[in-house]
């Protein structure tokens, strides 16, 4: 025969089954080539062919190099290669199988597979899945009227079973939708549903941990920690993890995938239209914050042209239609210093902690080795220059204040996020507003951040205590001793210069030669004694 006529060698995997006197290994093996004969899909694992050989039965199946879901997330080092879009990648992949297991096509039936488990979820060498061991599969019949199946004879993994099913006996194509709810968690936590760690809270394992934790709002509590170890290219501190909107999409589908009853859990079409929305959510994240140059533009000119380094500028997001889709930005640049390697924080913190009160980060571009930040644009620029401003009433001031309060009340509050921010530079010249008078606290350079499991206390070196000492918390700089209630301090500055009309840190002079700053240092004291004396009588400074 001519060599080039021969066939290629190829790796296959091999399943000996061993025949027993209760036949079922030998009803196992003619399911799976009964099952597997008709399908044709890139993630059902392909069977190449059989063998019988006395008691032994031989099943020749396609080889997926990277072995089982469930191997691949036991391993460390592994798993922090499968980034959130990877693993959202690895979901979509397993959603379009088990939607063509459960979809009649052609020759092929309607199949239940009974024992969907991150074991029986194999991956190739480019990861792409391939569901596999349908030895307790069986065929929904076609001419059955009802879409369930009574059976007594039940099947499967206990962490993963569905449990009306095991309750009742009751089998439905959306007995395999819970069971990919349990692996869907499997490959957000980067644990298996069996682990101890959630044994020993349930005996069902990992459902009931995952339900608990999306009913309190803790799931970031459930997340593997290697997904949070992804940095972003401007900050090695930046934590990226997943998209907030993706992960809050994939955690809604995959909440409702383990509904207790049958009838409350989503069709496969829906969910690989959420799966497909939050993957969605995450490659258009943070890549879309990098602004190309010739989109911002200023008096006419673009910022790639332009000398100045701080700027009022129009950024132009969409890029094609610059006179009716633009809006307002302040450009600034992202400068290193070398007591504070933290300034990327100017960055971080906006991106991470967004709320109508925070100064809103609208991305950042690069020109000549040098970043620039781009913010959102307060048109009415900072507090401290509207302070003596007649037309800012005593109704708009309180409500200043308010915003002020509701944005340090997030930075600091543990339970809105992983991290508590303390802002160590609280004054009003750090405090934007906008065209309608709404404060956004910006100046985010000598922040700190903590985790929100850590006692939020901090000892700073004296040479780094970065607040004006108009603002500053004694105690702080007494005991370089830093809370949250030196933010606190600083606040309380800020609030009697509303009151006064008053800068704490007041210019003074007559001629270039005396010009200096004043610091109202005593300020807060003064301002309580006159309370304190006057009584009921209204404080005017």
């Amino acid at each position: 025969m001519n060599e080039d006529k021969l066939p290629k060698k190829r790796t296959v995997a091999i399943k000996r089954i061993m025949l027993r006197g209760d036949e079922q290994g030998n009803k196992g093996f003619l399911a799976e080539l009964e099952l597997l004969s008709h399908c044709r899909n890139p993630n059902i694992l392909r069977l190449l062919g059989c063998c019988v050989n006395g008691h032994e039965r031989i099943l020749v199946y396609e080889y997926a190099s990277e072995g089982s879901l469930d191997s691949y997330l036991r391993s460390k080092e592994k798993r922090s290669d499968l980034t959130w879009d990877k693993r959202l990648k690895l979901c979509l992949s397993i959603a379009n199988g088990l939607n063509y297991l459960h979809r009649a096509d052609g020759d092929k039936k309607v199949i239940i597979h009974r024992d969907v488990k991150s074991d029986n979820i194999l991956l190739d060498e480019n990861l792409e899945v391939k569901i596999a061991d349908f030895g307790l599969s069986i065929f929904h019949p076609t001419n059955h009227p009802e879409k369930t199946i009574h059976t007594n004879n039940l099947a499967g993994t206990s962490v993963y079973a569905d449990p009306e099913y095991m309750k009742t006996g009751k089998l439905k194509i959306e007995s395999d939708v819970y069971s990919f709810g349990v692996v869907l968690f499997e490959i957000l936590s980067g644990k298996l549903a069996y682990d101890s760690f959630y044994t020993n809270q349930y005996e069902k394992g990992l459902a009931p941990v995952a339900r608990d934790h999306f009913i309190k709002k803790t799931i970031m509590d459930l997340v593997d920690e290697t997904l949070l170890k992804e940095t972003h290219e401007l900050s090695s501190t930046l934590r990226m993890g997943p998209d907030q909107r993706s992960l809050d999409t994939f955690c809604k589908i995959a909440y409702e995938c383990l509904e207790e009853t049958q009838a409350h859990r989503p069709k496969m079409k829906v969910i690989i239209e959420e799966l497909e929305k939050a993957l969605h959510f995450q490659e258009n994240r943070e890549d879309t914050l990098q602004i190309p140059l010739e989109n911002i533009r200023f008096d006419g000119e673009t910022f790639s042209d332009h000398k100045c380094r701080e700027l009022s500028m129009v950024y132009n997001r969409e890029g094609d239609n610059y006179e009716n889709c633009c809006k307002a930005v302040a450009v600034k640049p992202l400068r290193r210093s070398g007591l504070e390697p933290g300034i990327w924080r100017e960055f971080e913190i906006p991106f991470k902690h967004r709320h109508e009160n925070i100064v809103g980060l609208v991305g950042y571009c690069k020109k000549t080795g040098e970043t620039f930040i781009v913010y959102e644009y307060a048109s009415n620029q900072s507090l401290d220059m509207h302070l003596e401003n007649p037309e800012l009433s005593w109704t708009k001031r309180l409500k200043i204040c308010i915003d002020i309060a509701n944005g340090l009340d997030f930075l600091h509050r543990s339970d809105v996020g992983p991290e508590v921010v303390i802002h160590r530079d609280m004054k009003s010249s750090n405090i934007l507003l906008t065209a309608d008078w709404k404060a956004k606290i910006s100046g985010f350079e000598y922040s700190l951040i903590f985790p929100k499991n850590q006692e939020i206390s901090y000892v700073v070196n004296p040479l780094k205590l970065r607040s004006r000492r108009a603002y500053r918390d004694p105690l702080y700089s007494t005991n370089v001793f830093l809370t949250k209630e030196s933010d606190i301090y600083s606040f309380g500055v800020i609030l009697f210069e509303v009151l006064c009309g008053k800068s704490a840190c007041h210019w003074e002079g007559t001629g270039p030669a005396q010009n200096h700053w004043l610091h109202l240092e005593a300020l807060p004291f003064n301002a309580y004694m006159m309370i304190e004396k006057n009584g009921q009588q209204l404080v005017r400074c």
